[in-house]
């Protein structure tokens, strides 16, 4: 089915991708305080963006369209790292397109979220309505985590 695919493709990206951007700072000779930033910046940016990307989400309306373009945007920006690694060797380029790359990851990772979210809070319902744990149920609200 199409999830196992991109599950498949995602993981490839992230095991022959994402875990070498630091080998790849190495090569071109970036500095510790480089490979640093390289580290975390990326992260840092993909969690301030999270609570935007679920206006933009909610905005757009048509969620699969969003997670495709972002998805396109997510692999065209491995050509520039890759670029930026052979012909220009600066680690600020990479660390702007790995960056680049967190940022469109967040809008394939938020609908993901969402059905797991809601799974999980029904499942707890349910069990509540059995065991009358909790006093009142939780609201079926996807929350961004």
């Amino acid at each position: 089915s199409y999830s196992i695919s991109d599950g498949s493709f995602y993981n490839v990206m992230v095991n022959f991708g994402e875990r070498f951007v630091v080998p790849f700072a190495v090569k071109i000779n970036a500095t510790a305080q480089q490979i640093g930033f390289i580290s975390s910046v990326p992260q840092l940016a993909s969690s301030l963006f999270q609570p935007f990307s679920a206006d933009i989400a909610d905005r757009l309306k048509k969620r699969k369209r969003l997670v495709l373009i972002a998805a396109l945007l997510q692999a065209l920006m491995w050509i520039p790292m890759i670029l930026v690694v052979i012909l220009f060797r600066n680690p600020w380029l990479l660390l702007l397109f790995f960056t680049c790359v967190n940022i469109f990851n967040i809008f394939r990772k938020r609908n993901i979220k969402d059905r797991a979210i809601k799974t999980m809070v029904s499942l707890i319902n349910k069990i509540n309505a059995e065991f009358n744990i909790i006093k009142r149920p939780l609201p079926l609200i996807p929350i961004s985590i």
